[in-house]
């Protein structure tokens, strides 16, 4: 009607004759008097566009769920071996020493798996050679007492006896068995 009444040209969605919505053009044509309009129903028209709107719905639906997948692997794939590392450090700070990161990883993970099985061996053998020092002092303890006790016999037998070549056999025997010794001498 537009296009008859005022000879315009454009376009817009409107019902047609049969009371239909549709997406219209029209166009006035001067010389011939006459309006050409071009109709197509709404839905057929919107139909590649709704199409369009679900697939690209679709995609980035896709997309989303694609996304939320990268993030959960990469998630476990950094979370898993520095939980495993917290759970090794645990059971060192327990007390055992013998366990050991098993991360065969070359990024900054392995290192500090690397870093923390050097700390954990370091730590051994510090503990190690620490150990060994309380044998060595324990055992030098435990001969200084054995010296002072069988010094302290060695005088009791001594202020007991009077018999000199006693005395100095007793003493012999005496030392040699309180000391271990595998021989005895004593020089006058």
């Amino acid at each position: 009607e537009m296009a008859m009444e005022r000879h315009e040209e454009g376009s817009g969605t409107y019902e047609n004759y049969q009371g239909n919505r549709v997406i219209g053009v029209y166009r006035w044509l001067p010389d011939l008097q006459v309006a050409l309009i071009a109709e197509q129903s709404r839905a057929e028209a919107l139909r590649a566009v709704n199409r369009t709107a679900v697939l690209n719905g679709a995609i980035s639906l896709m997309a989303l769920v694609a996304a939320g997948a990268v993030a959960l692997v990469t998630a476990r794939w950094i979370g898993n071996p520095l939980s495993d590392l917290a759970k090794t450090a645990s059971e060192i700070a327990a007390g055992d020493l013998e366990r050991t990161a098993h991360i065969e990883r070359q990024d900054e993970i392995g290192t500090l798996a690397d870093a923390f099985n050097q700390m954990t061996a370091q730590l051994r053998e510090l503990i190690g050679e620490l150990e060994n020092r309380v044998q060595e002092r324990t055992s030098d303890l435990e001969l200084r007492s054995a010296y002072l006790e069988a010094s302290g016999e060695v005088g009791r037998k001594a202020s007991a006896m009077l018999d000199a070549d006693a005395l100095v056999r007793e003493v012999v025997d005496l030392i040699r068995d309180r000391l271990s010794l595998y021989y005895v001498g004593l020089f006058l």
